[in-house]
């Protein structure tokens, strides 16, 4: 009948000398749960061999021969990363003359998974965690939080890893890993919609790798790269091909239609309401240092007696060409005086005055800034046409 004998204690050096139980014992197991290696010999029995650092075997008495139980050990330290190991103990177990010992011996205690104590690597004895010649599955790393549903870290061999955090029972991954993902799959994931990731440093992709999204429909576009000829290159989504710059306030500013080459400006519009009737409608797609546009389109616009002045969203510096057609007399203005321009009466000629009549074109000088138009008062009649301006 087997006995649980006990648990003995192990220092490096000092050799333990025990009486297991007396004659009559087929055999012992014991268990070495410590980084130490033990010589083991069964006194009086002609029995002596080795116990390996985290290993259960047995030990026989030969049959023909008598035990008197008395049981030697010799510890030493053979490894050097014996102070890793959470506990430096024996555990014995005894056999009666006539019982055979079950199960097959040596053992390995599997304890890399499970330390249940700090690890040091920083000054200490153990440098590395190594893992090697397992199954693809075999979780080598894992932690759970207190209370916490399912695993916080947990790492597989085959090089699969998930950081997750817990909201209650739902999981909010941080970061993964996928071993093997195929054609067209990722291999790293990050962050559960709603959360955020802020990067410190530089983001830095190789060049012709192109950045990627996915559309509505799931599947992954190009959207932006730098070419190997370094060409900064932005691409349309299939069967849409628009591009799109918005405001601040998520308001569409601008969009290029790729598929027909269009550019789609949607520039503040400026109505004034004619003192009479109709209306004046003016645009400034272009407002840049180097090219400035101004577009007024009128529609049954007539004045009443007085004037009606509108200021440009940015003013033209250098003076402006101009062309109109059926009109409301007009003149430029800079800080409210009106400005002399030079409109072109004939082929050849044009006069220097101030104002500008329909169906004519001409030039504001390039030594002169204005900053508005003024619509002159009086018109008699309603009018429809435009107004292009273009300087900067």
């Amino acid at each position: 009948m087997s006995n649980q004998y006990g648990k003995i204690a192990l220092v490096s050096g000092q050799q333990v000398l025990i009486d297991v139980g007396g004659t009559g014992l087929s055999g012992i197991v014991i268990g070495n749960e410590s980084g130490l290696t033990c010589s083991v010999t069964l006194q009086g029995a002609n029995v002596k061999k080795t116990l390996y650092p985290g290993t259960v075997d047995k030990f026989l008495v030969p049959k023909g021969q008598s035990w008197t139980g008395n049981l030697q050990i010799n510890p030493t330290t053979d490894l050097n990363n014996v102070n890793s190991w959470p506990s430096s103990h024996i555990y014995i177990d005894t056999y009666g003359i006539n019982e055979e010992i079950p199960g097959d011996f040596p053992l390995v205690l599997n304890r890399a998974g499970n330390i249940g104590n700090v690890v040091t690597t920083a000054m200490g004895g153990s440098t590395s965690l190594q893992n090697d010649g397992n199954a693809a599955s075999t979780v080598f790393i894992e932690a759970t939080q207190s209370g916490g549903p399912a695993s916080n870290y947990s790492g597989t061999v085959d090089g699969s890893l998930q950081i997750n955090q817990w909201d209650g029972v739902t999981k909010k991954n941080i970061f993964q890993t996928i071993a093997n993902p195929g054609a067209g799959n990722p291999s790293i994931k990050l962050l559960t919609v709603g959360l955020i990731a802020e990067v410190i440093g530089t983001l830095l992709f190789d060049n012709a790798n192109a950045l990627q999204y996915k559309d509505s429909g799931g599947v992954a576009r190009t959207v932006f790269q730098v070419d190997g000829s370094n060409n900064v290159q932005t691409f349309g989504i299939t069967g849409q091909n628009i591009i799109q710059w918005l405001t601040a306030a998520g308001v569409l500013a601008a969009a290029i239609n790729l598929a027909n080459g269009s550019l789609d400006l949607s520039t503040a519009k400026t109505t004034t309401n004619g003192g009479t009737a109709g209306t004046a409608e003016m645009w400034m797609p272009f407002q840049g240092p180097a090219f400035k546009v101004v577009l007024i389109t009128e529609k049954g616009f007539r004045t009443a007696a007085g004037n009606q002045d509108v200021s440009f969203p940015v003013p033209f510096v250098n003076g402006c060409l101009y062309i109109c057609t059926d009109i409301v007399t007009w003149s430029f203005l800079k800080a409210g005086v009106v400005q002399n321009n030079n409109m072109v009466t004939a082929f050849g000629t044009a006069v220097f005055q101030a104002t500008v009549t329909s169906y004519t074109f001409g030039n504001m000088a390039p030594t002169v800034a204005v900053d508005a138009i003024r619509h002159n008062g009086g018109a008699g009649s309603n009018h429809t046409g435009w107004i292009l301006m273009v300087g900067n």
